[in-house]
């Protein structure tokens, strides 16, 4: 269970916008009674004032999804986008006060699936919906696939070895928007307690029964979003097509959905080829300046070895790009005597790399021939 905020802390009495949402959900609850530190009735309002709007920064999670998309590309791995097409909640049987908890990503303050929950619905599409007719087959399938022929290690024929898949954790690739659901459970006890029953007449709160009221609480889910999904193969060796894989998860996406309370609705998603798209082409375009800033990186490095080796009046020639600039300089007395000379040679050798160094002209009005009345200007000095 979460451990109480005291009331010697200073702690905001509600999130703050840049706050981690996961961070506020797991470690400021303090809705506690003063003295016996119970839980009171406003969970709700809790949850409503503190999350019923969208959770994780844009810029971070966009980041993550490019590294991740990158990791998986260098696996020869596949991944795909897929957005939410109802609500969508993770981890409601971890210890919260409001009594139903959320798996929140550590660092990115959002709702998310491990990469184990990924790997589990698809395991679990395998067992029962795409199962194949020969067990020893299947047992070899599951083995391959995700390391272990069944659930049971006490079983005899039961083998483990490493799968030949890595399944990738899920997060959303923007921020998502949050929102609270209400479950009216009537009957608790029967739940908690039915089959310690020794007598209707005596117990009969314990009896499953229309006439217990309805007890509402609230938990946290995720309004809207679009995760990323990825898995590559673990090694060269790997036979498994990618492709394939993605597929079923696709399948198990669009029919069972990923989650709590996919029975009634929760977690259904479909492949977001827009998305998926998007992401790919922000990739490529951070790939294209990755690779200009390196080519830049080269040659600043090239030009700074280069100057190392020059002269001092070589390399101040060498450092400015435009050639009027320094025929000024010379004009303007920069250099004297045996350096304006040596600054001379190195403006001619600038010149003569760009092709602006004309002795002589073909027009008929000289003096308009700036190239020419240039290369006139330097050779004085020479």
């Amino acid at each position: 269970m979460t451990l109480p905020i005291y009331h010697i802390e200073n702690a905001p009495a509600k999130r703050p916008q840049l706050c981690n949402a996961g961070l506020w959900f797991e470690r400021f609850f303090d809705q506690y009674d003063n003295r016996e530190w119970k839980v009171r009735d406003e969970k709700t309002d809790w949850l409503k004032n503190n999350f019923n709007r969208s959770s994780g920064d844009n810029d971070q999670l966009e980041a993550h999804a490019l590294n991740q998309l990158a990791l998986a590309k260098n696996l020869r791995g596949r991944t795909q986008v897929f957005a939410t097409q109802w609500h969508f909640v993770t981890g409601m049987g971890n210890p919260h006060p409001v009594e139903n908890g959320l798996s929140w990503h550590p660092t990115l303050g959002v709702p998310y699936l491990t990469g184990a929950t990924v790997k589990g619905i698809i395991r679990n599409w395998l067992e029962i919906w795409d199962k194949e007719d020969d067990d020893n087959v299947q047992k070899q399938k599951l083995l391959k696939w995700f390391g272990s022929t069944g659930k049971d290690p006490s079983k005899k024929d039961y083998e483990a070895l490493t799968g030949e898949v890595i399944f990738f954790d899920a997060f959303p690739v923007e921020a998502v928007t949050m929102n609270v659901d209400i479950m009216t459970p009537h009957m608790g006890k029967w739940y908690e307690k039915g089959g310690d029953i020794k007598s209707c007449q005596t117990e009969p709160e314990k009896v499953p029964a229309d006439w217990h009221d309805p007890t509402p609480i609230p938990f946290l889910v995720v309004k809207e979003a679009r995760f990323l999904f990825s898995v590559a193969p673990r090694n060269k060796r790997c036979t498994i097509a990618m492709d394939k894989v993605m597929e079923i998860l696709g399948d198990v996406l669009s029919y069972m959905g990923a989650g709590s309370k996919t029975a009634v609705g929760y977690g259904v998603m479909e492949e977001d080829t827009h998305a998926s798209s998007q992401l790919k082409r922000y990739q490529e375009e951070r790939l294209e300046q990755e690779r200009l800033a390196k080519e830049q990186a080269k040659k600043a490095k090239a030009l700074e070895e280069k100057r190392a080796t020059m002269s001092p009046i070589q390399r101040e020639v060498d450092e400015v790009e435009a050639i009027f600039e320094l025929i000024n300089m010379l004009e303007a007395g920069h250099w004297e005597g045996d350096d304006a000379q040596q600054a001379a040679g190195f403006i001619k050798s600038k010149m003569q790399q760009d092709n602006s160094w004309n002795e002589t002209t073909a027009k008929k009005k000289p003096e308009k021939d700036k190239p020419h009345q240039r290369t006139l200007t330097v050779m004085k000095y020479l």
